[in-house]
């Protein structure tokens, strides 16, 4: 199941920016260790990689990996809190 696709956008609502993991996450209190967390940093920093191939890119690159893995589970349970409306059932 695309949890983004068949559950967050069609039957949920947050107080958030936009529906991104990175917004719905960080507002129920996830906090990714790197400082510049975004999937376009994370492009670069491989391509920043496999140039050099540094130990420490590499240790970033799977920090954030792990870090989005995280947060999937964290808006998985937050939605799994949620109390669902009258016939839904999340």
């Amino acid at each position: 199941m695309d949890l983004y696709t068949s559950v967050i956008r069609p039957r949920t609502e947050w107080p958030t920016r936009d529906y991104s993991i990175k917004s719905i996450a960080g507002y129920v209190g996830f906090k990714w260790r790197d400082s510049d967390p975004s999937g376009a940093s994370s492009i670069q920093w491989y391509e920043q990689w496999l140039e050099g191939r540094d130990a420490a890119v590499k240790k970033r690159i799977l920090a954030y990996n792990e870090d989005d893995c995280r947060a999937a589970a964290v808006v998985l349970d937050a939605v799994r809190e949620l109390e669902p409306a009258a016939g839904d059932d999340l």
